[in-house]
């Protein structure tokens, strides 16, 4: 979070389960449409925590923000609760 985005570093981890997979590309597109819907412009590769500071409007980015981060973690966690086919 305080060094920006390094979102190549998640790739192995969404890989391994389909179901994370999944829930990142949804997350992302409910993030997308928060941002669109707030009409939010900002930019990149910039702490996360500086980034709605930067953008037009701050207020819709971080929301946008937190509704990726509470998808991802919602799917995430769901992901993990369910049983894993072939186990016991």
């Amino acid at each position: 979070m305080g060094f920006g985005t390094f979102v190549e570093a998640a790739y192995p981890f969404m890989f391994s389960n389909k179901l994370v997979f999944a829930g990142a590309i949804v997350s992302s597109g409910l993030a997308g449409l928060m941002v669109g819907l707030f009409n939010v412009r900002g930019t990149a590769y910039v702490p996360s925590l500086v980034a709605p500071a930067l953008s037009d409007n701050p207020l819709g980015f971080a929301i946008s923000m937190l509704v990726g981060l509470g998808a991802a973690f919602v799917f995430t966690i769901l992901a993990n609760r369910l049983p894993v086919k072939g186990s016991k």
